[in-house]
């Protein structure tokens, strides 16, 4: 096996993770192209990274499964067991929880997972062999024509002169990855007008701290994740801007303008407020017992000098995933706004479901590099994948308006919503279903137990997106032709012999379906050029990576 992989940034690219315990891999060979230098603590610094992850049970028990959540847990990473998430237009709020007090998940800097995974690929060296600072300049593809297994393999030229050859090459190099517009992959992006402000921040008072707070403002979302008892971490998402400013600001202006974000009422209105605290007291009589608690976000002192940060929002979604001896996982696949904090999570799932049908693959004796099982991944994950990034930005777009009748609307649903446990256990097994499904693809190794066993005792439901709620979405804020619902069933349902009989996708507008021109057409009956014998062998490896800079 071959990869390009990333370090650093796992906010919505993950790292590439392969199943070193499988058995079934023993006998394979995995090269590593990582483009930045080797990373490994074996201590923390006292100060915190501006860049974290909010990483999902499923996606511990991913990390658990290739034996690196042990060395996450020796390192740095904070529980959190509560989530809450209210209107800056209303009073409205919903509040997620467990019943038994379990962890709803873990923040933790995107460096301690870089270098958990660093350990353990020394612990696989005889498996695994990891190029760092490498670059790939050039590739030489199969023959369309040659599609059957024993089709020559994909060639990689590197930087400093030397060639590797793979059975399969896997992009995970995130949302610029040049495996993809190498392979001529088609990618539908969107630009949001939005960036994201990062930062370091310390409270003015020791707490639990063990509560995720978000906060959704005309302008964007603001979210504040623990750290430890005394840190949190800031994602505040914004117009361009405003973001400039934020990051311009003196210490003190900014730390004043979260404060205020989190505690304003500024854009309240009394209409709203009356039509929502009378609705909630119909539900309060209708179900004493369906009104979460509402707490109090702590106050934030300081900020870390040296942490402030921005980078600019996108949404963004490659038409295939996969091509015959190319898949593409995390970021290079999709990209989505990170209010869910579900970007990384996803990017495990793709881990999961990838090692699962390779896995069932090198079982039955069959090429690593075949489409016929990474056509299985391809459509299992972009199901899962394109679902959750329809929710996402349905999301932020609702929040993004102060218009009084959505306004109110959004109150009353929120208000709704958050009285009924059943469905907010829905809304909880939906994100954890759409980002990794570690229990369904048994990717748990026996060599490796997880450092808490609760993980492995956690059942996913199956909850999911319908054909008819992405046609409602996409009806609702996109300019539609007559063909669409045809596209919608192709992106949530089909096959890729589906997909490729299409006449042509539609055009659709303001999204991540934008500029599909074609799918039909994506790669099937593309000319690669000839097949050029490398003319020094420096490796050969049956599937290999590809990572980006930090």
């Amino acid at each position: 096996m071959a990869a390009f992989s990333l370090t650093g940034n796992l906010k919505s690219k993950p790292p590439v993770l392969f199943h070193w315990h499988d058995i079934h891999f023993h006998d394979k060979k995995i090269a590593l192209l990582e483009a930045g230098p080797r990373k490994e603590y074996d201590h923390m610094p006292d100060s915190y990274s501006n860049r974290v992850s909010s990483i999902s049970p499923g996606s511990a028990t991913v990390l658990s499964s290739c034996g690196a959540w042990d060395h996450v847990c020796s390192l740095r990473l904070k529980p959190f067991r509560r989530m809450q998430v209210w209107d800056a237009c209303s009073e409205a709020m919903i509040v997620f929880e467990k019943d038994d007090l379990d962890d709803m998940g873990y923040i933790v800097e995107n460096d301690v997972i870089m270098s958990a995974l660093t350990k353990q690929l020394d612990a696989v060296a005889d498996r695994v062999e990891v190029f760092y600072r490498s670059k790939a300049v050039g590739y030489t593809w199969p023959l369309s024509s040659h599609s059957c297994d024993t089709s020559p393999w994909v060639q990689v030229e590197l930087a400093d002169g030397r060639r590797l050859q793979t059975k399969l090459l896997i992009g995970a190099d995130g949302h610029n990855s040049m495996v993809r517009k190498e392979a001529e992959i088609k990618n539908i992006e969107h630009q949001y007008d939005q960036s994201a402000v990062v930062a370091t921040l310390y409270l003015s008072e020791a707490t639990d701290n063990n509560v995720a707070w978000q906060r959704f403002l005309p302008t964007g979302p603001i979210a504040l994740l623990p750290l430890s008892d005394t840190a949190s971490s800031l994602v505040w998402s914004t117009s361009h801007d405003h973001a400039l400013e934020l990051v311009a600001m003196d210490e003190e202006s900014f730390v004043d303008s979260i404060n205020s974000a989190f505690w304003s009422n500024i854009n309240h209105s009394d209409f709203i407020d009356t039509a929502g605290a009378m609705f909630r007291s119909v539900i309060s009589l209708l179900k004493p017992s369906g009104t979460a608690v509402r707490q109090l976000p702590p106050s934030v002192a300081k900020v870390d000098p040296e942490s402030r940060a921005m980078f600019p929002l996108g949404m963004g979604h490659a038409t295939e995933y996969v091509q015959h001896r190319v898949a593409l996982i995390g970021d290079a696949a999709h990209r989505v706004h990170p209010l869910a904090g579900q970007g990384v999570n996803l990017g495990f799932g793709d881990v999961a479901c990838l090692a699962h049908h390779l896995s069932a693959a090198a079982f039955n004796g069959s090429d690593l590099g075949s489409l016929k099982h990474l056509l299985k991944f391809e459509t299992e994950r972009q199901r899962h994948n394109v679902s959750l990034i329809a929710a996402t930005d349905v999301l932020k777009r609702l929040y993004s308006t102060t218009l009084a009748p959505l306004v109110l609307l959004r109150t009353w649903g929120l208000q709704a919503t958050n009285a009924l446990p059943p469905v907010k256990e829905q809304i909880m097994a939906f994100a954890s279903k759409y980002s990794s499904s570690p229990s369904k693809y048994s990717l748990i190794a026996a060599s490796s137990e997880p450092q808490d066993s609760k993980l492995l005792e956690k059942k996913e439901q199956n909850f999911g997106v319908t054909k008819e709620f992405l046609h409602v979405y996409l009806k609702q804020i996109l300019t539609l032709e007559h063909s669409l619902p045809k596209t919608i069933h192709c992106f949530s349902t089909a096959d890729r012999a589906e997909r490729k009989s299409m006449a042509k996708a539609e055009e659709l507008r303001h999204t991540f379906m934008r500029s599909i021109h074609d799918a039909n057409t994506v790669l099937w009956n593309k000319e690669w050029g000839k097949n050029v014998e490398p003319t020094h062998k420096h490796a050969l490896s049956e599937v290999l990576i590809f990572l980006p800079p930090y």
